[in-house]
């Protein structure tokens, strides 16, 4: 396997070829396909075979969905703190 150009261009794309990064991927990611081939060799040559076009459209849908998941990982570490920092002053009261 040797580097190209369209490989180093499209870098950003070997990991979610291989796998999710996330621990559980969206039912409909389009990356699941690829996940299936035999071998890493054959999901870093997708990037290859592709036309630029469609790599540049799953780089913006894996790039949305990154942006989501750590919204939504955000969000709920926040409530957590909130939940947590509540309790607390709950026990407090509670002396």
């Amino acid at each position: 396997m040797y580097l190209t150009e369209k490989k180093i261009k499209y870098a950003d794309l070997v990991v979610p070829f291989m796998k999710c990064p996330f621990k559980k991927a969206e039912h409909d990611c389009p990356f699941i396909e690829y996940w299936k081939l035999a071998s890493v060799e054959k999901q870093i040559q997708i990037i290859e075979n592709l036309p630029e076009g469609e790599l540049d459209l799953l780089r913006e849908q894996h790039r949305l969905c990154q942006a989501r998941k750590i919204k939504n990982a955000q969000s709920q570490y926040k409530l957590k703190s909130i939940v947590e920092i509540f309790h607390k002053d709950l026990m407090f009261e509670n002396l």
